[in-house]
């Protein structure tokens, strides 16, 4: 059994949630686990324990924005840092995030580098 930090990336794109596994398990010394989909990722959250999820908002079937009030919602999930990272890159787009209990908002293409620095930051790393 690890005991990293486990991540949560949920993205439909797998060329993304393979890029944001390999640069956080090497950069970040984190476990990922991945979810291509809002149901798939809520499944995921409540059966593998992550720290912190990062979410798409442009998911295939259900949009991001609804899983991170379905985590916000779930008594088990609700304290779970979330990280935004998407195409979408209006102030509209960031606020409705933020306001919906996202705890950061990146847009894409994304700075690695910066979203594991904050990454680091809300776990307390």
């Amino acid at each position: 059994m690890s005991n990293k930090t486990k991540l949560l990336v949920v993205d439909d794109d797998p060329g993304i949630r393979d890029l944001l596994k390999q640069f956080l398990e090497k950069k970040g010394g984190y476990e990922v686990v991945v979810a291509e989909s809002a149901d798939d990722g809520l499944r995921t959250a409540l059966s593998a324990r992550p720290q912190l999820v990062v979410v798409d908002l442009m998911l295939t079937g259900r949009p991001g924005l609804e899983l991170i009030h379905d985590l916000r919602g779930h008594v088990d999930l609700k304290h779970l840092p979330i990280v935004v990272c998407s195409a979408r890159q209006s102030i509209v787009d960031r606020l409705e995030c933020l306001d919906g209990g996202a705890s950061a908002f990146f847009s894409k293409p994304m700075d690695l580098e910066a979203m594991r620095r904050k990454i680091d930051e809300l776990l307390g790393r």
